[in-house]
């Protein structure tokens, strides 16, 4: 699969689709769907061809498991990026977000990832009969 989005040329669509529905999976609490989806695209950035988009996709994936039980694997699979490939946004997401969690115990970080569920559930509202939030 991997090869026939490198041939026709859309594996950064590839990679970036497969983050995206491995964003929802962990917004709606299925764990294990959303790590399977960034294990896919991770693979997937292997290869790529950018050095660049090597280093930043194992912390677009990282960022999005540490709200859920495997944030464990979100912080083993940043422990290998290349700090030299990296533009200053993705340093500063690597510093806040993951070298902090190196001293967090794995209480406080269950209970970060609880909380940012929460306020996702608080910021979605409650939902309408026909499952929008933004219609009255």
């Amino acid at each position: 699969m991997v090869d026939a989005f490198g041939l026709a040329g859309f594996l950064s669509e590839a990679i970036d689709a497969l983050i995206v529905m491995m964003e929802c999976y962990a917004f709606t609490g299925d764990d294990d769907s959303a790590l399977r989806e960034g294990r896919f695209a991770l693979r997937f950035s292997l290869h790529h061809h950018i050095p660049r988009v090597r280093a930043h996709v194992p912390i677009e994936i990282g960022i999005r498991l540490l709200p859920t039980k495997h944030w464990q694997c979100a912080t083993r699979i940043t422990y290998a990026t290349p700090l030299d490939s990296l533009d200053a946004y993705h340093r500063e997401l690597l510093s806040v977000y993951f070298e902090p969690s190196k001293r967090y115990d794995s209480s406080g970080i269950e209970r970060l990832g609880r909380s940012l569920r929460e306020a996702g559930k608080l910021a979605a509202g409650p939902r309408s009969r026909f499952g929008n939030s933004s219609l009255p």
